[in-house]
């Protein structure tokens, strides 16, 4: 389980120095009386009608406000990161099925849908193919295969029913049902060998890349973070 401090990436003495000086300033305006604590603890000594100066109220804005510009960035880069496992889960998918193909047909293939893999929640036609014609749900990544790849027919196995052409939901699947495919340049299959690819943008414009090869090898070829 991951610590709020780890996310938020804060030295835990920033938060403790800001409370006692915060702590501080409701002694000096008589929220909290030093002179009235007994046995170590302190005692509400409320001041009827009394309110904050504007130099109070300016301090505690200035320490939320570096608070905040210490925990928002480190907030979107672990956002960022949590997207990416998108792109590795894809790609482990697209690998187990690789695989398993392989072993069957001693041949690695650019048709996903023919080597038996289709992402998570991409909804399915009649007859069992990606349906480029509903929504699809969210999606970080276009992953897949670039076009270019050969759709030839496997020897003893049927033809193609998902299309023998590149096209998204065939050799890609895109970030939604109408995207074209977008930084998978590289990413090709033949009999002996593989390489899948993601591409997305998780933080901001930058292009965050990711491939796998027959190896397994898990590479982040561009960051995007």
């Amino acid at each position: 389980m991951i610590k709020k401090a780890e996310i938020l990436n804060i030295h835990p003495n920033l938060l403790h120095w800001s409370l006692w000086l915060l702590l501080g300033i409701y002694r000096e305006v008589g929220i909290m009386s030093k002179e009235n604590t007994k046995g170590g603890f302190f005692h509400m000594n409320v001041k009827k009608n009394q309110g904050f100066s504007l130099v109070e109220l300016m301090v505690v804005v200035a320490i939320i406000g570096i608070i905040a510009t210490i925990a928002v960035p480190n907030f979107l880069k672990f956002q960022a990161k949590a997207k990416q496992s998108n792109a590795k889960t894809e790609l482990s998918g697209i690998y187990t099925a690789e695989k398993a193909f392989f072993t069957e047909f001693a041949t690695y293939h650019v048709n996903l849908p023919y080597i038996g893999y289709v992402p998570d929640g991409v909804p399915l036609d009649a007859s069992n193919c990606p349906n480029t014609s509903s929504s699809w749900p969210t999606r970080y990544y276009d992953t897949g295969f670039s076009a270019g790849g050969s759709h030839a027919t496997v020897s003893g196995l049927s033809s193609q029913p998902c299309g023998n052409s590149d096209a998204n939901g065939v050799n890609y699947f895109g970030r939604s049902s109408n995207d074209a495919a977008n930084g998978l340049t590289g990413a090709t299959a033949s009999s002996s060998a593989f390489t899948a690819a993601a591409a997305g943008s998780v933080s901001g414009s930058a292009a965050d890349v990711w491939t796998i090869d027959q190896n397994k090898s898990l590479t982040n070829t561009t960051s995007g973070i």
